[in-house]
């Protein structure tokens, strides 16, 4: 009986840990706005692609952090509930003409094979856009401040990482 209530626990704790996260550090003095974050399918260019900008910016205050996360395998954290504050909408662009704005409990189910693809951050006037992918380099710096994006964990259950400093 032990036995079967360990590897229970077991099967649950690494369900917990299967899952896609997006993380940012804002390791600066000064707050940290993002105006897009986009997924694609992990091909530079293809569709469909979700971009948060029809939310509104987030902002990350000084020394502070921001995590989006699921326990899903395939889908990148489109809802996450759990992250303040929350990103509730999300366009979907099907083509480079085409496009709508879904809540992001209906872009949870669309977005199976979605990988980060690039963000755009931005302090004070100063924005930068970095990312996978042709056009986007995975670290910029300039005027006093540097962002750049690490991809690490495994192909199950990747953790994509921007970190500003």
């Amino acid at each position: 009986m032990k036995k079967i209530i360990l590897i229970a626990l077991l099967g649950c704790g690494m369900q917990l840990q299967a899952q896609k996260t997006f993380k940012l550090f804002n390791l600066t003095a000064n707050t940290v706005t993002i105006d897009n974050l986009v997924t694609n399918t992990g091909v530079a260019g293809a569709y469909p692609r979700f971009n948060s900008k029809p939310n509104g910016p987030v902002t990350i205050p000084p020394f502070g952090s921001y995590t989006l996360t699921t326990a899903n395998l395939t889908r990148f954290p489109f809802y996450s509930p759990t992250s303040m504050p929350t990103i509730n909408s999300w366009e979907r662009a099907t083509s480079a003409t085409s496009s709508t704005v879904i809540s992001s409990t209906v872009a949870f189910p669309l977005g199976n094979a979605q990988v980060f693809y690039w963000i755009q951050l931005r302090i004070g006037g100063n924005t930068k856009q970095i990312g996978t992918g042709s056009g986007y380099q995975s670290t910029l710096t300039s005027n006093g401040w540097t962002a750049s994006y690490a991809p690490s964990g495994t192909l199950t259950a990747p953790i994509y990482t921007v970190t500003i400093q």
